[in-house]
């Protein structure tokens, strides 16, 4: 479960049921390859492919970017930083739809 105090949204994954939010069933959206929406997180590796984008944005929380993932507000999560921690993965763990 994941709790957004500024939104008042909840995000809960329930195993074998999928993610919801706020109890309403969530899904990730279907792909444009014309409107890709990446949270990037680099220290220096790989900002070669900051030329490439149009703008960044973060919300630093990997936890709350992988539940709007969830979510179809975006489309991936990349961190090329050998930094992310096992407590933001496993809060989205169980939103696998």
């Amino acid at each position: 479960m994941i709790y957004e105090f500024i939104t008042r949204d909840a995000y809960e994954g329930i195993p074998g049921e999928g993610a919801y939010l706020n109890g309403r069933k969530i899904h990730v959206r279907p792909l444009n390859e014309r409107l890709i929406a990446l949270d990037l997180y680099t220290r220096g590796r790989g900002s070669g492919i900051l030329t490439k984008i149009k703008r960044t944005r973060l919300l630093g929380a990997v936890a709350v970017e992988l539940a709007y993932l969830a979510k179809g507000s975006i489309d991936g999560v990349v961190d090329i930083r050998n930094y992310v921690r096992p407590t933001d993965i496993a809060a989205s763990y169980n939103m696998q739809v």
